[in-house]
């Protein structure tokens, strides 16, 4: 929702004299169902999006704002948004430049019921009408479906996460379209954090993964092919606890290696520039985590207090690295240039300067399988 407090977007309107809106826009089942038959099957959500960015070309300037020159910019699965935006015909006209963090075009997950296999996050929409049909929601056609109480969906709506292409909204896997040049062409920064999958390791390993429960636990997220090479990759530290291993290889392969495919895809034909967020002691913004080897460091959404009014206390070096970001995206979203030379500029307090990204995440390794 683009209501919630805790996207409180002062800092980049003030300092960047900007118009920021923060936009609604259906979620889950509600934003992204498909059924045979049904119109718009796995794009609601993104459909909301255009009719708010078009919105803001007939508004913007009631607000001091200029509606030739928009940028939409998103973070996890708002960044994929951004890349389905990138890829959508409908889109042609409605912004001018974008901003994708931490929600790679070619982002992968590990399928844990298929150890080894990493799958994209984006479907066809035949399959999500299949996937819609096989919901046990006691209906056989549209009509029955709309006339069912949200409570009755409330039980699939995380089945339904993400948009769906093959369709008149996203003709094609914004994955492809990043490769093939079937996208806007717009000047685009593309970033990650430097440590994103200390998030979710420990939501799936939530209890100390002891040494010697290593390389299983490895074969159990990568597969048993690479999986000695992997753990010769990524060696234990001797800390008792291979979790933080673990979210390495995790970050390299499902995260950082992605998002640099994707800078690359979409700089053969437009103005890329990346950005990784780096704060190695990066204040926590979700509850209810328990302790992680070495800190959750730049974890996944780590930057978002850098940017937004969250109400988390920054220390005075994390206060000048928050006010070099704001400027930074704000210069881009005046001029496409956020300020700095260097393919990929890390982000951390004291230590603002290029990143030999691909070789800190192994991506030369990576992009072997």
């Amino acid at each position: 929702s683009g209501a919630a407090r805790m996207y409180d977007a002062r800092w980049l309107a003030t300092k960047n004299d900007a118009v920021i809106v923060t936009i609604n826009y259906r979620l889950g089942v509600f934003g992204f169902f498909g059924y045979p038959g049904l119109r718009g099957s796995g794009t609601f959500g993104i459909s909301d999006q255009q009719a708010a960015l078009r919105w803001v070309q007939r508004n913007a300037r009631a607000f001091g704002g200029n509606p030739g020159n928009v940028t939409i910019f998103g973070e996890s699965a708002g960044g994929l948004s951004v890349c389905a935006q990138l890829a959508s015909p409908q889109a042609a006209g409605l912004f001018h430049k974008a901003i994708i963090q931490s929600g790679a075009c070619a982002l992968t997950t590990p399928d844990l019921e298929k150890p080894g296999t990493f799958v994209t996050l984006w479907k066809p929409r035949a399959e999500v009408e299949q996937m819609g049909a096989a919901q046990p929601l006691g209906c056989s056609d549209i009509a029955c479906l709309r006339a069912l109480p949200v409570a009755k969906l409330l039980p699939v709506h995380n089945v339904f996460a993400f948009p769906a292409y093959d369709s008149r909204v996203l003709p094609v896997d914004p994955a492809v379209a990043q490769k093939t040049g079937r996208t806007h062409r717009v000047p685009t920064l593309v970033g990650s954090t430097h440590d994103e999958a200390t998030l979710f390791v420990a939501l799936f390993e939530p209890v100390p993964v002891p040494d010697a429960q290593y390389r299983a636990r490895v074969g159990l997220w990568f597969g048993e092919q690479r999986a000695d090479q992997i753990v010769a990759r990524y060696p234990l530290n001797a800390n008792g606890d291979a979790r933080d291993e673990i979210a390495a290889a995790f970050t390299d392969r499902s995260w950082a290696c992605p998002t640099q495919d994707t800078r690359h895809g979409l700089g053969r034909r437009m103005k890329v520039t990346g950005y990784e967020f780096a704060d190695p002691d990066a204040p926590l913004i979700f509850t209810g985590l328990g302790p992680f080897p070495g800190g959750y460091k730049a974890y996944h959404a780590s930057e978002l207090p850098f940017l937004f009014d969250m109400g988390v206390t920054l220390t005075p070096g994390q206060q000048r690295l928050s006010d070099y970001m704001i400027a930074a995206w704000g210069r881009f979203t005046r001029t496409g240039d956020p300020g700095w030379r260097a393919d990929v500029q890390s982000l951390a307090p004291g230590a603002v300067g290029p990143a030999d990204f691909v070789k800190d995440h192994q991506c030369g390794f990576w992009g072997k399988q």
